[in-house]
């Protein structure tokens, strides 16, 4: 008899039963916040989260949420601040007060209360956050997605964890220059494959930490993910040739051209490159490419002249170290070819009717250089 009246009486200790001074206090906290009396209501939440005995039950931080949220939701629909202000970052304490209800509560019984109240929390803190992000507030907009984040993750609710909020939840790090954060969700948007310009991005977190390996790697990273993108590769390759790592970035743009041999802006990318490392002929080569597949692009144009224009500079300095009359003549010729031929890729350029402002620009300085001026034209 003694061991199962032990037992009995373990059980019950067990128990976390409701006394009656503790169903007196939330009654009267669940009436005052039914009668919209919320300034009456956080008087008393806010004794009992101070009190030594009332801090340590459930329901106390179960009530403080719902004051926080119910308040919160009507002063938006009634645009009452003083509803939306009852506590700084209201939604934030909302969410902090029905994480501990459900951490001190053991049993489980006020989980399923919490749940649907969390979905519309979630939505509410999602607002925020936007607003918050709007407003430049980036610290407060990033706290407020992380915290709908959480609310997704929570298990009793059983969510898929959204990635578009997760990406503002990264703009908003990004924004903000919180780069540890930002790494955080980036990455996992990154290895989603969730999008360009998530890979962009993260690449250029890993750069403004001084990382540019990372940086690299995410790229060509992204670029196999995208198929190549042509934005993923210009940024992989310029970051390449930054790093002194030319001859990687022309293997890379190659295995992209094996993949797409007829997207005209990785032949341009190519010819950047070249033109960059003061290869001009291979630069004109794949320029070249590139025009045959998109005709009707000036810049490409431009480049080509331009590259005209460097051989022949280059060709007249070798005059200067020539002593032989006949050989000086003979890279005259050569110079002057390069000359005309950079004169006549202007001219298809000018032809094709230049509306972007930088290419019209550079059209009118390199006619300049080379001393066409009766070519230029006023900007329109």
């Amino acid at each position: 008899m003694m061991k199962k009246l032990l037992a009995i009486l373990i059980l019950f200790s067990s128990c976390s039963v409701i006394s009656p001074l503790q169903r007196s206090k939330y009654l009267t906290l669940s009436n005052l916040i039914d009668a919209s009396k919320y300034t009456e209501a956080k008087v008393v939440v806010d004794g009992m989260t101070e009190d030594k005995d009332s801090r340590k039950w459930a329901r106390t931080w179960y009530y403080k949420g719902l004051l926080c949220q119910q308040a919160y939701t009507e002063g938006i629909k009634k645009n009452d601040a003083s509803l939306t202000a009852l506590y700084p970052n209201q939604l934030i304490v909302a969410y902090g007060s029905y994480s501990k209800a459900l951490t001190l509560d053991r049993g489980g019984r006020i989980e399923k209360q919490i749940a649907p109240k969390f979905v519309l929390l979630a939505n509410e803190l999602q607002k925020v956050g936007e607003k918050n992000f709007r407003d430049k507030k980036y610290d407060e907009s990033l706290e407020a997605f992380e915290c709908a984040l959480k609310i997704t993750r929570n298990s009793s609710l059983s969510l898929e964890v959204d990635s578009n909020l997760m990406y503002n939840a990264a703009l908003a790090a990004y924004e903000g220059k919180n780069w540890d954060k930002a790494i955080t969700h980036l990455a996992k948007l990154h290895n989603q494959k969730y999008s360009v310009n998530t890979t962009h991005l993260l690449s250029d977190v890993y750069l403004q930490k001084g990382d540019t390996t990372l940086a690299e790697k995410t790229l060509y990273e992204g670029v196999k993910q995208f198929n190549f993108d042509n934005k993923l590769m210009l940024l992989l390759t310029d970051l390449l040739y930054q790093t002194n790592n030319a001859d990687i970035a022309l293997q890379r743009l190659n295995e992209a051209i094996a993949k797409r041999p007829k997207d005209h802006t990785l032949f341009f990318t190519k010819g950047l490159l070249y033109q960059k490392t003061n290869k001009y002929q291979e630069a004109i080569d794949s320029y070249t490419e590139a025009y045959k597949q998109a005709p009707d692009e000036p810049m490409v144009y431009l480049n080509i002249a331009t590259c005209y224009f460097n051989m022949g500079v280059e060709i007249d300095e070798t005059t200067l170290r020539l002593t032989n009359i006949r050989a000086v003549q003979e890279q005259k010729v050569k110079s002057a070819k390069a000359f005309s031929e950079a004169t006549h890729w202007l001219d298809k350029a000018r032809d094709k009717g230049v509306v972007d402002k930088n290419t019209f620009q550079g059209v009118n300085e390199l006619y300049r250089m080379l001393g066409v001026t009766n070519k230029i034209e006023d900007a329109k």
